[in-house]
């Protein structure tokens, strides 16, 4: 993610959390800061289990689902492979790797 506006786009509507923990740091005074907005989106990223987890790992696996919008990930191989049999994804639909 490049801006806080990509930050926003993504995140906004699918992590009830994350838009309460951003959402309840700005305001009419702030909200057109950067460095201040910055500072706080730093801080629920730095300290939001998700980001920690796809921070950490050297690389993550997604599984997005079109019927219903469901995002799986960040996943490990493992957990990408275990949620491939949970969901029933075909074996013929391969993942393809660089």
């Amino acid at each position: 993610m490049n801006t806080i506006k990509d930050l926003w786009e993504v995140f906004w509507w699918t992590d009830t959390l994350l838009k309460n923990k951003i959402a309840k740091n700005i305001s009419a005074d702030n909200f057109n800061n950067n460095d201040e907005i910055s500072r706080i989106v730093d801080s629920v990223v730095t300290h939001n289990g998700y980001f920690k987890k796809m921070f950490a790992a050297k690389v993550n696996y997604w599984i997005l689902k079109k019927d219903g919008n469901h995002v799986y990930g960040p996943l490990s191989f493992q957990e990408y492979m275990i949620k491939r049999k949970e969901l029933f994804i075909p074996d013929e639909l391969q993942l393809k790797q660089d």
